[in-house]
């Protein structure tokens, strides 16, 4: 699976409009940062024709490691999942 990074995003989208890499650059940052806040608000993130952030809780567990032998707590947190909307197609894997 490849990955595309902030800077292949902005200077793809930055090819098909003609704004500047700059300008994108700040939107792009902005729109994440405007996420993350609602995020820490417990807010559900909702951009129509992408797709949903929700905040869901992780329940405190307990795991081992393997080559330690340690048990180890993990803390109970809020974190974000995403539902993509119908509207992104999924390709099928053979």
């Amino acid at each position: 699976m490849d990955r595309i990074s902030r800077k292949d995003l902005v200077k793809a989208v930055s090819n098909k409009t003609g704004l500047s890499q700059t300008t994108l650059l700040t939107v792009i940052d902005m729109l994440l940062y405007e996420i993350k806040n609602e995020a820490y608000k417990n807010k559900m993130i909702e951009l129509r024709g992408f797709g949903t952030f929700y905040p869901v809780y992780k329940k405190p567990r307990t795991y081992t490691i393997a080559r330690l032998k340690d048990k180890v707590e993990a803390k109970g947190k809020m974190t974000l999942r995403f539902k993509p909307s119908r509207q992104i197609t999924i390709y099928e894997v053979e």
